[in-house]
């Protein structure tokens, strides 16, 4: 048990939402948010490297270095990297992966307390399975200009939360390596 008077953050966190309920909040009001915010932006940066390293799997396997990863609970559920070319399927996207691994892990199509983590943002095709299973916040690391703005308008109907540019020069500069070596 634990003593009311104690100043103790309880985190409760359902992949989404973050709630805390810090007692003697007449004198924690002031750092409470500064509490919060670090605390979330320490875990999204970290799962976002996560991300990075399937990215470098991909790289390492002449794949495009994109990489995903799906997170319930703080916790990865899935984590994958493009396969396309070792496979010779255009399904094998890492977003594409990642949400087929984590429907056979959780048991239902509904991923809707789940947090995708991609370090490119998604295809349209990756974007419709992102829609169907219900996701609602992605977290993507660089953008693309063929879609963009598409992408966008479509997140934003469909109202997922999206976070724009964790890691955004890690993952370009792997992207323009991949590239620069390919041409």
């Amino acid at each position: 048990m634990i003593a009311k008077n104690s100043k103790i953050i309880y985190i409760l966190e359902d992949a989404t939402n973050i709630m805390f309920n810090w007692l003697d909040s007449e004198e924690s009001n002031q750092n409470k948010n500064v509490c919060v915010r670090h605390f979330f932006e320490v875990n999204v940066e970290k799962h976002m490297r996560e991300c990075l390293k399937e990215a470098k799997k991909a790289f390492e396997k002449n794949e495009i270095p994109v990489g995903a990863i799906i997170v319930k609970n703080n916790k990865v559920i899935a984590k994958n990297h493009n396969r396309k070319e070792k496979t010779k399927s255009i399904f094998d996207h890492a977003e594409m992966l990642c949400i087929k691994t984590a429907i056979k892990k959780s048991g239902d199509w509904r991923l809707n307390d789940c947090l995708l983590f991609v370090t490119l943002e998604p295809c349209l095709m990756c974007l419709g399975s992102i829609i169907e299973c219900r996701i609602k916040k992605i977290y993507i690391s660089a953008s693309k200009q063929t879609y963009s703005e598409e992408i966008k308008k479509i997140l934003k109907k469909e109202k997922i939360e999206v976070e724009y540019g964790l890691l955004k020069n890690e993952s370009e500069i792997l992207l323009k390596s991949f590239f620069k070596n390919k041409r």
